[in-house]
């Protein structure tokens, strides 16, 4: 999917192939006509194999290298929930976002922090970094590299470009 810099939507493209392993395949040529972009905007680019989401990537675009369009992104609030386990003597966080705006949610950064705020390092995240259009949720698990006692408060922070910042408690 295809949208201007106000987030409107312009072109939709679609097309199935098979494309071998380890190799690249042109999808839509670049010719005279072709209305992929023109100006900035954003593009929304999904991968299924046999109907199963195998990546989706968000790219903001700008033919003449103008990013100022990205100030004006409305404001955007996530719904945002977090459930904490234990598994294997890690600490396990599973966030969930939603964005229920019309606007994109860009460039979310996610972070786990102790009660005092120091960010939990090392560890790992299933996505992070991210953006989320409008209507679009996401199911993220960050796991803690170190072991970290079920009973010691963390705390889940959330910001990004556009994203009003949130703090939540993580039972």
């Amino acid at each position: 999917r295809i949208y201007d810099r106000s987030f409107r939507k312009t072109g939709e493209h679609s097309a199935s192939v098979s494309v071998p392993a380890l190799a690249s395949r042109e999808i839509i040529p670049d010719v005279p006509g072709n209305d992929f972009l023109e100006g900035s905007g954003f593009a929304s680019l999904h991968l299924r194999d046999k109907g199963r989401l195998v990546s989706d990537n968000f790219y903001w675009l700008s033919q003449d290298g103008n990013f100022g369009f990205l100030a004006s992104l409305p404001s955007v609030s996530l719904k945002v929930s977090a459930e904490r386990e234990l598994r294997d003597g890690h600490a396990v966080v599973r966030v969930r976002l939603k964005n229920s705006g019309s606007s994109p949610a860009f460039f979310i950064a996610l972070r786990v922090e102790r009660k005092e705020g120091k960010e939990i390092l090392p560890s790992f995240w299933s996505d992070n970094y991210l953006s989320l259009l409008p209507g679009d949720s996401r199911d993220i698990t960050w796991t803690a590299y170190d072991e970290i006692s079920a009973q010691e408060p963390i705390q889940l922070k959330l910001e990004g470009w556009n994203v009003t910042a949130q703090a939540i408690m993580v039972d």
